[in-house]
C-alpha cells in the first residue's frame, strides 16, 4: 500500500510559510510552528486562542510533573514523569466592540504565518472582518531569546479601515491543560501587578517545582490599560 502526503505549506531554505489558514489542519500547523531555545519552547498557537482543534503549549526544559498508573501486574512501572504545560504568556483577548476574535468563527482574509529559521521568529498576519462592517488588520510577532534564554517577546500591531474600540487583554496564565488529560498541574502560589505587567509564580502540585513569571508591556500612546485577575492568572 503507497503511502502519500497532501503539501499545504511553503518552503524556501530558510522559512517555513502557510499562506491561508488550514483549520483542519491546526493542531500540526501549531507543532510546525513551535519556538525553542533549549531552555524553553512554546507551540505556535495563536495567543487570541481559537475554536478549532488547538493545544496552547508552553514548556521549561527540567521543570516536570509526576502521575500515577495503573498497576496491572507485577514489575510495572507505578507512575510516570513528564515536561509539563507551563505558564501561557502569550495568553491574549482581543474584542472589537461587543465582538471577541476567534478564527474558527469570524470572517477573515490574507492569513499568512511564517516561521524564519534565520532569526527564530515566528509571524502571523491576517485580515478581521467584524460583523459590524470594520476591517481589522492583525500582525502577531513572537521569538525566544537565545542571548537571555529566560526571555519570550511578543509584539501585536492593529490598523482598522475605521474608528473602533479595541480591548486587549494580556496575562500570565497557568489555565492551560496538559495534553492528553487537559488537566491543570499547577497551584497558584502568589500574583502581584507592576505598572505596566504583572508577575506570577505557581508549583507543580505532586514535584514541587516552582515557576516564576513575569511580563511588561509597551502600548501606542493614548491606549487605556486596566488589571484582570482570573484564579491561576494576572494581567
Amino acid at each position: 500500500m503507497t503511502k502519500s502526503a497532501d503539501v499545504y505549506l511553503i518552503c524556501d531554505p530558510w522559512r517555513i510559510i502557510e499562506d491561508g489558514w488550514h483549520k483542519d489542519r491546526n493542531m500540526v500547523s501549531e507543532s510546525v510552528f513551535s519556538l525553542g531555545n533549549e531552555y524553553m519552547g512554546v507551540r505556535g498557537y495563536a495567543e487570541e486562542g481559537v475554536g478549532a482543534q488547538s493545544m496552547r503549549g508552553s514548556y521549561f526544559n527540567g521543570i516536570y510533573e509526576e502521575i500515577d498508573l495503573e498497576k496491572s501486574y507485577k514489575g510495572i512501572v507505578t507512575k510516570t514523569h513528564f515536561m509539563v504545560n507551563s505558564v501561557d504568556w502569550l495568553y491574549t483577548e482581543i474584542r472589537a466592540g461587543d465582538e471577541t476574535l476567534d478564527m474558527a468563527a469570524a470572517e477573515i482574509s490574507n492569513f499568512r504565518r511564517e516561521l524564519d529559521m534565520r532569526d527564530g521568529s515566528l509571524k502571523r498576519s491576517f485580515d478581521w472582518h467584524t460583523r459590524a462592517g470594520a476591517v481589522i488588520h492583525l500582525e502577531f510577532s513572537r521569538f525566544l531569546s537565545m542571548e537571555n534564554p529566560r526571555c519570550g517577546f511578543q509584539k501585536m500591531t492593529f490598523n482598522a479601515s475605521q474608528a473602533i474600540e479595541l480591548t486587549v487583554v494580556i496575562a500570565n496564565s497557568f489555565n492551560s491543560g496538559h495534553g492528553w488529560n487537559k488537566k491543570v498541574y499547577w497551584d497558584m502560589e502568589q500574583r502581584e501587578w507592576l505598572e505596566n505587567g504583572a508577575v506570577v509564580q505557581a508549583r507543580t502540585v505532586r514535584t514541587g517545582q516552582q515557576v516564576f513569571s513575569g511580563f511588561s508591556w509597551k502600548a501606542s500612546e493614548g491606549a487605556v490599560h486596566s488589571r484582570s485577575e482570573g484564579e491561576k492568572s494576572a494581567g
